[in-house]
C-alpha cells in the first residue's frame, strides 16, 4: 500500500515563478482545492494576498525585484539572465517543501531545483508560456528582419539551460497548440507535453452595455508596439486598407518600444493611446470594428480572448495561439506571420462587408466561456 501512487486530486503541488503572470491564478485554484504546497515568487506577499493565498502557503523573495528594477534603471538595461536566473532558482530551493508531489517551474528559471536530489521523487513540471526557445530566437529573427531593426537573443548558456531544463522536465506546460508545434519541431516527445490554454480574465470588461460608444471604422491593436507583436506588418497592411476606405483608423493600445522606426507611424489615421485599462480600454474595444495582432510569436496573447469576448471579429496570425479559440472564416481570419499583403485583404473584407463583420462578431460569443482556472486545474491534473 504505501508505494501507491497518490490520485492526482490529493498532491501537494509546489509552484516556483520569477514574477507573477499566471502563475498566480493558478496557485489560488490549487490553494482553493486544498492542493497548493506553497507559492514562491519574487513578489512580495501583499500581492498573493490579493489572490486570497495565506501566509503560511507563501514565500515572497522581493529582493530579486528590487534588484531587477534597481540594475535597469542605473544601467539603463537588463541584469546578466544568467546570473540572475542561476541565484533565483538557487535561493528557491531552500524554501520548496520536500513533501512536494508536483514541482512547477518556469523555463529558464528552475534547472537548479529540478535537479536539487532533495527533491528526486516530485514531478517536474515546467511551465513554457511562449515557443520552444530555438523557434523563439528564429521568430524573433524573422520580425526584426521584416522591420529593419536589431535582434540579440540570449547568451548561447542560457538557451543550453532551458534546453536542459526541457530534458529534466517530465513534463512541460504549455497554452497553445501552436507552441506545442514548435516544441514538437525541436525532438521534444508529445508524450511530455501537456497543452492547456490559459483563463481568461474578462470581468473587468462587464460595463453597461447601453452606455457603449457608436462603432468607427477602425481597426484596433491592442499589445506592446514592436516587431515581435508585428506592429509594422499591420501599418503596411493598412497602408493598402486606407486605398480603399480613406476614412478608416488604426488605433494602437499598448506601451510603444521604440523600436520601430518613428517614420512608419507618421500617417494621419494612425492614434496612439499608449496603455489604458478598465473603461478606458473597453471603449475602444467598443468604438473599433476590427481587432488585429499580426503577432511574429506568442504563447497565447490575453487581448485576443478580450477581443473575442467583447464581440470584435479578429485577424490574427497563427502565432498568436489565437486558433485554441479562434475558427477560421467563423469568428476571424487566422494568417501567416509576416503576410502584410493577406492581412490588407481580410481587413479590407471585413471593412467592406457589414453582414459579414457581425456575423463574426457573434459567431465566438461562447469561444471563451470554458477558459477558467477550475478548468484549467481540472485539466491539468488530468495530465499529471
Amino acid at each position: 500500500m504505501e508505494n501507491q501512487p497518490i490520485p492526482a486530486r490529493g498532491k501537494k503541488i509546489t509552484i516556483v515563478v520569477n514574477g507573477k503572470f499566471h502563475s498566480f491564478d493558478f496557485a489560488a485554484e490549487l490553494n482553493r482545492r486544498g492542493q497548493l504546497r506553497k507559492l514562491i515568487s519574487s513578489m512580495p506577499y501583499s500581492v498573493a494576498k490579493k489572490y486570497g493565498i495565506g501566509r503560511s502557503m507563501y514565500v515572497g523573495l522581493p529582493v530579486f525585484e528590487v534588484l531587477k528594477r534597481s540594475w535597469r534603471k542605473l544601467f539603463r538595461r537588463e541584469l546578466p539572465t544568467m546570473w540572475y536566473a542561476k541565484i533565483f532558482a538557487k535561493t528557491a530551493s531552500f524554501f520548496i517543501p520536500r513533501d512536494t508531489d508536483v514541482l512547477i517551474g518556469s523555463a529558464g528559471y528552475s534547472k537548479e531545483f529540478f535537479e536539487n536530489k532533495k527533491f528526486a521523487h516530485s514531478m517536474k513540471v515546467l511551465d513554457r508560456s511562449s515557443t520552444h526557445t530555438l523557434s523563439n530566437i528564429e521568430l524573433k529573427k524573422a520580425a526584426a528582419a521584416y522591420h529593419g531593426t536589431d535582434f540579440t537573443p540570449h547568451a548561447d548558456a542560457f538557451i543550453e539551460r532551458e534546453i536542459e531544463e526541457y530534458n529534466i522536465a517530465e513534463k512541460i506546460l504549455v497554452p497553445a497548440e501552436f507552441v506545442k508545434d514548435t516544441f514538437l519541431a525541436n525532438a521534444i516527445a508529445e508524450k511530455k507535453m501537456i497543452k492547456i490554454p490559459y483563463a481568461v480574465g474578462t470581468k473587468k470588461f462587464d460595463f453597461d452595455t447601453s452606455q457603449r460608444p457608436a462603432k468607427e471604422k477602425v481597426v484596433l491593436f491592442v499589445g506592446q508596439i514592436s516587431p515581435r507583436k508585428g506592429t509594422g506588418v499591420l501599418i503596411n497592411a493598412m497602408k493598402l486598407v486606407i486605398k480603399k476606405h480613406p476614412d478608416a483608423k488604426l488605433w494602437l493600445v499598448g506601451v510603444d518600444t521604440r523600436i520601430i522606426p518613428e517614420e512608419m507611424f507618421d500617417q494621419p489615421w494612425i492614434k496612439r493611446w499608449g496603455i489604458l485599462r478598465g473603461k478606458d480600454l473597453w471603449n475602444k474595444y467598443m468604438s473599433a470594428s476590427v481587432f488585429c495582432l499580426p503577432s511574429y510569436e506568442e504563447g497565447l496573447a490575453y487581448v485576443l480572448t478580450e477581443a473575442v469576448h467583447n464581440q470584435l471579429p479578429v485577424v490574427a496570425t497563427h502565432n498568436t495561439g489565437g486558433g485554441e479559440f479562434i475558427t477560421d472564416n467563423v469568428n476571424g481570419f487566422l494568417l501567416p506571420a509576416g503576410d502584410h499583403v493577406m492581412l490588407a485583404e481580410k481587413l479590407d473584407l471585413l471593412l467592406s462587408d457589414d453582414d459579414l463583420r457581425e456575423r463574426m462578431s457573434t459567431a465566438g460569443s461562447d469561444k471563451t466561456k470554458d477558459l477558467t482556472w477550475p478548468s484549467f486545474c481540472d485539466k491539468f491534473l488530468a495530465n499529471i
